[in-house]
């Protein structure tokens, strides 16, 4: 157990001095430091804990310094501009389209992580981070939400996250609100669901017809009736 914490113990090290080094010279240490494997050395990390945000935020920097140096990426539209040669990678920007084999990289890291750690906020955040670029399957997304969600039901961050590829997939709320209603019955206690269906009601137009809305909101505090009558004391 010793030998395996002083290992630990320096494979942050490492990735905590390149992340410092980078932060004084982005341009030139992102490419040193990506043909030096620290994308590596991050990934060993973060498989080991997830919630190690140092590391996810410098990822995030080496990813977009690894787009920057190749002039973008191919999966980009025609009419998308290639980031500037002279850009500083900054993880408030959006990504640009990761290559097809960068983003098969981080879906299966944070995927792992995320079996590791269900709960993980760095290793969601990232995973929500990649697929904003573009090119991923959402459907695939989608299904992975589901099983994460069949596994934990209450997994707010499954939420967030099932939210998040729903709109970029551009899912109906009427859909959304199905796949609540199923989640609901199979436990009435899942408040997650519950807020999840309130916002996915907010989705809905109700401009243009106020009977649909109040048809709709009945049936609503139906659901809520039924689920306080079935248990009562949760």
């Amino acid at each position: 157990l010793q030998a395996k914490l002083e290992a630990y113990r320096k494979v942050s090290q490492k990735v905590l001095g390149a992340r410092a080094l980078f932060s004084r010279d982005p341009q030139r240490c992102g490419k040193e430091q990506l043909a030096s494997g620290v994308l590596i050395l991050q990934a060993n990390l973060l498989r080991v804990n997830p919630d190690f945000y140092t590391a996810w935020n410098h990822r995030k920097e080496l990813l977009l310094a690894e787009q920057i140096a190749a002039g973008g990426s191919g999966t980009a539209s025609e009419n998308e501009p290639d980031p500037p040669s002279n850009a500083t990678p900054s993880v408030a920007t959006p990504p640009y389209p990761l290559s097809p084999e960068a983003l098969q990289r981080e879906l299966k890291l944070t995927s792992e992580c995320i079996q590791k750690q269900p709960k993980s906020y760095g290793a969601w955040h990232h995973r929500f981070w990649v697929i904003g670029g573009g090119g991923a399957d959402l459907q695939a997304e989608l299904s992975l939400c589901a099983d994460f969600l069949d596994m934990d039901e209450r997994n707010f961050h499954c939420w967030a996250y099932r939210s998040h590829v729903a709109t970029l997939a551009s899912v109906s709320a009427e859909d959304e609100l199905e796949y609540t209603y199923e989640k609901i019955l199979q436990n009435f206690s899942n408040y997650s669901a519950f807020h999840y269906r309130s916002k996915t009601l907010e989705r809905m137009n109700w401009q243009t017809d106020r009977d649909a809305k109040m048809a709709r909101l009945k049936e609503e505090l139906d659901i809520v009736i039924q689920a306080a009558f079935t248990d009562p004391n949760d």
